[in-house]
């Protein structure tokens, strides 16, 4: 920490317990990259593993579910607003494929509504 504090800024560190700094907002974002390996006591079948072949495209969305779960995270709202062609739909799109957020396009709330038979189908047109 002395060397990171001296090569972006004055070098004052200040030494504080785990239990203070997991109450940091920042605390979320400090993450360290590591490879780990299983223990081979652990590859027998009296272990329930959930992705025993590693993490593939069907076991992240049960990941990202019991993380949310977990945590107690609700789902995201984002809106994105901008000109024509400026890359609304692709990002939009790009964000539901990551992260589940949905995707709804202006042209297609529209185009539902204009569907819509009854009250609210009739106000649209």
């Amino acid at each position: 920490m002395q060397a990171i504090s001296l090569g972006i800024g004055s070098g004052a560190v200040k030494e504080i317990t785990i239990g203070d700094a997991i109450k940091e907002s920042w605390c979320d974002f400090m993450t360290v990259d590591v490879k780990l390996a299983c223990s081979p006591e652990f590859m027998d079948d009296s272990f329930e593993w959930k992705c025993s072949q590693g993490i593939t495209d069907q076991t992240m969305a049960m990941l990202n579910e019991e993380f949310n779960y977990f945590r107690g995270l609700f789902p995201l709202k984002v809106f994105i607003s901008g000109p024509p062609c400026s890359g609304k739909t692709h990002f939009g799109t790009k964000l539901n494929e990551m992260y589940g957020v949905p995707h709804f396009c202006i042209k297609d709330i529209i185009s539902m509504g204009n569907a819509l038979q009854g009250g609210f189908g009739d106000v649209m047109r």
